[in-house]
């Protein structure tokens, strides 16, 4: 029987990450890995460069390039969940806070965030600059963000 780190040790899975993988609840998996930043009823930290939800979400769940970036922000790119989990937290802020435009929003799948978070991107507030003139461009709401 292993310990704990000698479990660590041979498979490289943690205690932390054993909890995460047993989780289900996308609710659950956004408080947890999400509302710190976002708050809980995804309201952001406009003045600390953490955009609000209601009202964006959906023109950038909409945008291909968009769906990159947020499949690329640093809480999902740290958070160390699956794309099965990423999937359904990322479907769970479109339903929560999508609005209207839910319906039209397409939700994210497991193929879809593995290809997303294989591109590369290097510079993550000059990727999200571009995204935004591209919703700027097309007439979507852009969230304020500190970092023109």
């Amino acid at each position: 029987m292993f310990t704990s780190a000698e479990e660590q040790a041979v498979t490289g899975i943690d205690g932390h990450d054993k909890v995460i993988r047993e989780m289900t609840s996308a609710k659950s998996l956004y408080m947890l890995k999400c509302s710190g930043c976002h708050r809980v009823d995804g309201t952001g930290a406009p003045e600390a460069g953490i955009p609000p939800f209601p009202g964006f979400i959906a023109p950038l769940a909409r945008n291909q390039d968009g769906r990159v970036y947020i499949s690329h922000v640093p809480g999902i790119m740290g958070s160390r969940l699956s794309n099965e989990q990423l999937a359904d937290v990322l479907n769970y802020v479109i339903d929560e806070w999508a609005g209207e435009d839910a319906s039209d929003t397409p939700r994210f799948t497991v193929e879809e965030l593995a290809a997303l978070r294989e591109i590369p991107v290097t510079n993550i507030v000059e990727y999200r600059r571009d995204v935004v003139n591209q919703l700027i461009e097309s007439g979507d709401p852009v969230a304020d963000y500190p970092w023109p």
